[in-house]
């Protein structure tokens, strides 16, 4: 979720620090992600925290299974979540498992 003009919120500060410093770069490989941002339109830096938390995920080694979601606060954040997860989340997640279990 994004804070005022694209900070984390407070509960998200100290993982945003870790995952911003490249000192940590790889420290995730191989893990598996995706990312659903929340943010409101009407602000300069709309979603900014959940297009950095991607961007760091991956360059923490991290490989991304589905796409990331965009929730918009100022219209309809549920709708937006529901429309992400029902278009292919599910089918994404499946495929990240069974590519584990290989």
């Amino acid at each position: 979720s994004t804070y005022g003009e694209g900070e984390p919120t407070d509960n998200a500060v100290q993982f945003h620090k870790w995952a911003s410093d490249p000192r940590n770069d790889g420290a995730l490989k191989g893990q598996r992600f995706t990312v659903m941002g929340l943010g409101d339109m009407n602000y300069t830096k709309f979603n900014n925290m959940g297009m950095m938390t991607d961007q760091s995920l991956e360059r923490l080694g991290g490989k991304r299974v589905y796409q990331r979601g965009v929730g918009d606060d100022s219209q309809d954040i549920a709708a937006d979540f529901q429309a992400w997860k029902t278009e292919a989340l599910w089918k994404a997640l499946k495929a990240a498992i069974a590519d584990i279990n290989k």
